[in-house]
């Protein structure tokens, strides 16, 4: 599946905006945040949400570090920032995680892709974005069923 010229020119630019430096650098940082946004809309709608309206949020932050740009739905949770997180083998990385609903900040486990991976292979990147929803998907079936459980047992035992 090749990606359509118009989302390579969205993922190119995130991945010049990701390289430069945005610590005390309010221009790039917010060259940074405007890349980010417009790649998480393409991957909001690559996994079949109509419009990423109320889906996608920011968090400038302070002056030294570059902030974060979010993409929370009621099953994934996508963090795009230039934190801590760096391989020298595979350079910059992002987390994202599953979730089971928009007020889940916590969730599933941290997963971490690189940069390159997301730029470089769009469409593998959805493909790893929808398994964390899937997975979030389960894991919130098996919150509920626990919950009926414990109620059951709970009522056995009164």
């Amino acid at each position: 599946m090749s990606t359509s010229p118009k989302i390579r020119a969205k993922l190119n630019r995130l991945a010049r905006a990701v390289s430069a430096n945005l610590s005390y650098n309010l221009e790039a940082k917010v060259e940074f945040h405007a890349a980010a946004k417009a790649v998480l809309r393409e991957v909001a709608l690559a996994l079949g949400y109509p419009t990423a309206d109320g889906l996608i949020r920011a968090n400038l932050a302070g002056i030294a570090c570059s902030g974060e740009v979010y993409l929370h739905t009621e099953g994934l949770y996508i963090q795009l920032d230039r934190g801590l997180t760096f391989d020298p083998q595979d350079g910059k990385k992002f987390m994202f995680r599953s979730v089971v609903s928009k007020a889940d900040y916590t969730g599933g486990r941290n997963r971490w892709m690189t940069y390159s991976n997301l730029v470089n292979g769009f469409a593998g990147a959805v493909a790893e974005f929808k398994q964390a929803l899937e997975d979030g998907r389960v894991s919130a079936e098996n919150s509920r069923l626990r919950a009926v459980y414990a109620a059951s047992r709970q009522a056995q035992v009164a």
